[in-house]
């Protein structure tokens, strides 16, 4: 879209109500547990930098960025127009929502006024939640509604969930849970890996959910042909590596944990076994699968097993194939934890070298997108995306693509 000539990319950083126009930005957006990043850089000469001078309160900081097309008399605004009434919010789509950690002054040679930036997470990076919770309290849910009690304009939800966190303690045998020096974003991990759930970032909500099964799939087009008509298609160049670097890995894996079984009055438990494919019956050699064996002294429930037993199948399935596409037009709806596909146009020069990359017999390969790397400034808006494979969103079938909306596929 942004080759077009008539399209223009613009953006808006928003201090608190106040919107003013952004000289340029380096912004980091990741779903690795940890804060989406900014630094921005604004004209001083449009901003009152003296308000961080004379408070100690933390200021909210957005950032609005897309593209105008000018070429439409309809569309055609003045830059100044997009701050007026939050015009910028009909126009641009939001890229990032945070408080700002510290200003700097540059004057003299460009008069700027340099802000950096994390989002919500930073703040539940610093603050401690030490609690020793026992019994029932220790529950996955308890934890998470627990620390929601404890925050001011950031909303925390999870997916109900009985499974416990924490160990038994040997000699009272209750469950413990210690939080002692944990951070509540520390915590909040704790609780996505024992769960499995995925963290689910906004503007001002943390969600923990199940992975979705059926997640928003970008197409990137490689083609010999320029198609002004396909937007947000076209990628200056594509890294692709396979395995983990040190190792080789197969395509497939299946995952045994056995641990003892939880006792009772009358019983010692049972042995416990959480498979991954959890319906599997047991490993038969398939060459291309990996065997892994992982023994737990602590006991567990059947579904406290297999949910350990799918963490462990994810975390060696997980960059089975990856890689990193930079983007010379940005796109600005795109997110982590959406999914990319590559599809190669049988022109193209290396069509029959890139196709078993990103297909396979039964149809497209997906990705999910890690992280977002992206600058915006005068000279353009551009962004490195890295991706990786991911088990739950393996395969796409060529029939099942269906356009929704410019640049976006179902």
């Amino acid at each position: 879209m942004a080759e077009d000539k008539g399209y223009s990319p613009r953006s808006v950083c928003v201090i608190g109500e106040t919107p003013v126009l952004v000289r340029s930005y380096d912004l980091v957006l990741t779903n690795k547990g940890e804060a989406d990043t900014l630094t921005v850089i604004l004209d001083m000469e449009y901003v009152d930098g003296g308000v961080f001078l004379q408070s100690e309160k933390r200021y909210e900081i957005e950032i609005w960025t897309g593209y105008i097309d000018e070429s439409i008399s309809a569309d055609k605004i003045a830059l100044e127009k997009l701050l007026v009434g939050k015009k910028y919010e009909e126009k641009l789509f939001q890229r990032f929502f945070g408080v700002i950690d510290q200003p700097e002054w540059s004057i003299g040679f460009d008069n700027g006024l340099t802000l950096t930036a994390r989002d919500i997470t930073g703040l539940l990076m610093d603050n401690k939640f030490s609690e020793k919770r026992q019994g029932g309290t220790t529950s996955a849910t308890q934890v998470i509604k627990s620390i929601a009690s404890k925050l001011t304009g950031i909303e925390l939800k999870i997916d109900a969930n009985n499974i416990y966190m924490g160990t038994k303690d040997g000699k009272s045998s209750s469950r413990v849970y210690n939080t002692a020096n944990k951070s509540y974003w520390q915590v909040i991990l704790d609780v996505a890996r024992t769960t499995g759930y995925n963290l689910k970032k906004g503007p001002k909500s943390i969600e923990l959910v199940k992975e979705e099964a059926d997640p928003l799939v970008w197409t990137l087009i490689k083609t010999a042909t320029k198609d002004e008509h396909k937007p947000w298609t076209n990628f200056q160049e594509i890294k692709v590596r396979y395995g983990v670097s040190g190792r080789q890995q197969k395509e497939n894996v299946y995952v045994e944990v056995r641990a003892p079984g939880k006792r009772t009055k009358n019983s010692r438990g049972t042995p416990v076994i959480g498979k991954y494919p959890k319906n599997a019956s047991g490993f038969s050699g398939e060459e291309n699968t990996q065997y892994i064996l992982k023994r737990v002294a602590k006991p567990l429930t059947q579904q406290e097993a297999n949910v350990q037993a799918e963490y462990y199948a994810m975390q060696y399935l997980k960059g089975y194939m990856t890689g990193e596409v930079t983007m010379p037009f940005a796109n600005p709806q795109w997110k982590p934890d959406d999914c990319i596909t590559v599809v190669v146009d049988p022109s193209y020069k290396l069509y029959k070298d890139l196709k078993p990359m990103f297909t396979t017999q039964q149809g497209q390969k997906i990705f999910r997108i890690d992280s977002i790397s992206e600058h915006f400034d005068v000279g353009g808006y551009t962004q490195r995306v890295e991706f990786e494979t991911h088990p739950k969103y393996e395969i796409k079938k060529f029939g099942e693509l269906k356009k929704t909306a410019p640049g976006t596929f179902e």
